[in-house]
């Protein structure tokens, strides 16, 4: 999205994203092969497997890991 005004964090925290200035993204995936207790990983793991490959497409990117999920470009 563009932007995002109504975003909720952990533990009803609120964030929102200016205009134009960052990316957010929401993915859905089918969840019948994995198991309820290794969902809170889900999001830890798609971020450390996503930061190398987007090094990759593009060599100069200086990508950043803000625990537990976000990436900073």
């Amino acid at each position: 999205t563009d932007e995002q005004i109504q975003g909720r964090g952990q533990r009803e925290k609120v964030w929102t994203m200016a205009p134009g200035k960052q990316l957010a993204v929401s993915v859905l995936l089918p969840l019948e092969s994995i198991e309820d207790k290794n969902l809170v990983w889900l999001p830890i793991y798609v971020t450390f497997a996503l930061a190398p490959i987007l090094e990759t497409c593009k060599s100069d990117l200086k990508i950043q890991i803000k625990w537990p999920n976000d990436l900073y470009i």
